[in-house]
């Protein structure tokens, strides 16, 4: 019988307000100033894999699924520091030129950008786990390939080879890149600074091992087997992640229905002017990483009279001191104090370029242990620079209106990205094939560490003038964005 009409509301119309007995109706309205917390529907944290709660999951499967996303990444980082320090003297074997070797340096990241395009038009929360899986599988097989074209004599034959080997490998790595953290994040919702700093230690645990493998295994086997090894490592991976992942995350698009968050494409996203601004200064830091990944191994050759059985211990100070200084830069950064270490990095990081430029002038510093320190230097800058990215990028992304702590840590992880992918092409291939073909390693070096001091500076005041040079947190859950930050910050 129908209560409409009747003096005072009956048991059943006041039954949503009894949460352990009855579901409440999808039109009523919880008051929330006594609760800190959100109902599950509007919290995006709350529910797990395979549909089921964040609790149902075993904290076993937890722990193993962060392990095989650290391992990826860590197998990751040690196939990219091999194609670094090895290509481009094999590529040199084979007769290709440096512009020919700047163009398969650069395919990769030119791939990366053109898949992330893509992806994130398609992409959706339920996607993830494939994307995931499917990126591991590209790189593994792409990987294999590699290696045996070094068993092409032509080189045309080779370059053709390589480059699609790139290409494919690029789009396999955006997927891992862009998926691996987000699955993550939705099974440690309070650790989004940890899974981090983990993930940063595990690639540069990658970057750091890649130079002894190829050091270790290059002379006594051949190029193609440290490449073998490495796909097969990472296939096998892809197969248990298949298995021990949980394959449904969380249903974005029921909380985005219900959140306030303004329907964004994320493409228009990274180029709305404010967020513009901040991420111009990283383009050019990345764009120096590329070029010299390049052009490094050929300096050394040419200059400092290296082998190749001592090209890749050149690079160990670089991921070396990235792994070493990513957790107490991590620490920094969870103190507040992340906008002030971004500045320090960006300085630090044209200093470094001047002082690559050094040896044209004092012809004495030209030794194998002045670029071993610069490049240990060069670690600490890029950590510096790296840890304070996503923090920055989530208060970028509350000031344009986005309130889904999802959302906003998804659009950091795609900027870093999008940023990394199209600066490492530019610097491998405009900066390391033409510019440095024209006036070689020192004047480029020069034109770097101009560069990028100005953009210190613009750093600087971008920060300045955001409101962002004080001391800043993570947003780590949906009640900490409506009650700890002041309302009128989103404007």
């Amino acid at each position: 019988m129908s209560n409409f009409g009747t003096s005072g509301p009956s048991d059943d119309s006041l039954a949503f307000l009894d949460k352990g007995k009855n579901k409440e109706p999808r039109h009523s309205l919880k008051p929330m100033q006594n609760s800190r917390r959100l109902p599950e529907r509007l919290d995006p944290f709350m529910r797990g894999g395979d549909g089921d709660r964040l609790e149902d999951i075993s904290m076993l499967r937890r722990k193993l699924s962060v392990v095989l996303c650290a391992a990826s990444i860590f197998f990751e980082g040690i196939n990219l520091s091999l194609a670094g320090p090895f290509f481009p003297d094999e590529a040199s074997k084979k007769g290709l030129s440096q512009i020919n070797i700047g163009w398969v340096m650069a395919s990769m990241s030119i791939s990366s950008v053109i898949s992330l395009l893509l992806l994130i038009k398609i992409l959706s929360p339920k996607m993830l786990k494939f994307f995931y899986v499917s990126g591991l599988v590209w790189v593994a097989v792409a990987t294999m390939i590699f290696g045996y074209a070094v068993h092409f004599t032509d080189p045309l034959h080779y370059f053709i080879v390589s480059l699609a080997c790139q290409v494919v490998s690029g789009s396999g790595v955006i997927a891992i890149q862009i998926t691996s953290l987000p699955i993550i994040s939705r099974l440690y919702p309070d650790k989004s600074t940890l899974m981090t700093t983990i993930f940063h230690i595990a690639f540069g645990f990658g970057e750091l091992c890649g130079p002894f493998v190829g050091n270790f295994t290059i002379p006594n086997l051949g190029y193609q087997w440290p490449f073998y090894g490495c796909g097969v490592i990472i296939f096998s991976i892809a197969i248990l992640v298949a298995i021990l992942v949980p394959s449904k995350e969380t249903n974005l698009e029921e909380e985005s229905s219900n959140n306030n968050s303004e329907k964004f494409s994320l493409v228009k996203m990274i180029f709305r002017p404010r967020l513009l601004l901040f991420l111009i200064p990283e383009f050019f830091l990345f764009s120096s990483m590329g070029y010299k990944g390049a052009v490094l191994t050929v300096y050394l050759e040419q200059n400092l009279n290296v082998t190749q059985n001592y090209l890749g211990y050149m690079f160990v100070p670089f991921s070396l001191a990235f792994v070493l200084a990513a957790p107490v830069f991590g620490y920094i950064t969870k103190l507040g104090l992340g906008s002030f270490l971004l500045v320090a990095g960006e300085v630090s990081a044209g200093l470094i370029w001047f002082l690559l430029f050094l040896p044209k002038v004092i012809t004495s510093l030209e030794n194998i242990y002045w670029v071993l320190s610069l490049q240990f230097l060069c670690g600490i800058a890029l950590s510096a620079i790296l840890n304070p990215h996503f923090l920055l990028v989530e208060k970028i992304a509350i000031k344009e209106g986005i309130k889904n702590p999802v959302e906003f840590k998804t659009l950091s992880t795609l900027c870093f990205t999008f940023i990394r992918s199209t600066s490492t092409s530019v610097g491998a291939f405009l900066f390391g094939g033409y510019i440095y073909d024209a006036i070689g390693f020192y004047y480029t070096s020069m034109i770097y560490g101009i560069i990028l001091t100005l953009m210190a500076a613009w750093e600087f005041i971008y920060l300045w003038r955001e409101e962002f040079l004080k001391k800043l947190n993570y947003i780590t859950s949906k009640y900490d964005l409506e009650e700890s930050v002041d309302i009128t910050f989103l404007r």
